[in-house]
């Protein structure tokens, strides 16, 4: 009898309540990131035009240290 249980499943509405904000949360998180990543190629842009030696210089350091160890 479904009367006898102890506790009951969210209704229809609520589970679509609570998965609507679920996705609202995740979609301002997804937004925030995008956000951060256009300014952090912003700057990494910006670097590359004012120190284009060092820019060199960091690029081939990482290919060099990521090509010793396999990757």
């Amino acid at each position: 009898m479904p009367s006898d249980q102890l506790g009951s499943a969210p209704s229809g509405s609520q589970a679509q309540s609570g998965t609507g904000n679920l996705l609202d949360a995740q979609g301002r998180a997804l937004n925030s990131a995008a956000g951060q990543l256009q300014q952090t190629g912003g700057q990494m842009d910006e670097f590359i035009r004012t120190q284009p030696l060092a820019a060199v210089l960091i690029a081939l350091g990482v290919g060099y240290i990521l090509g010793r160890i396999g990757i």
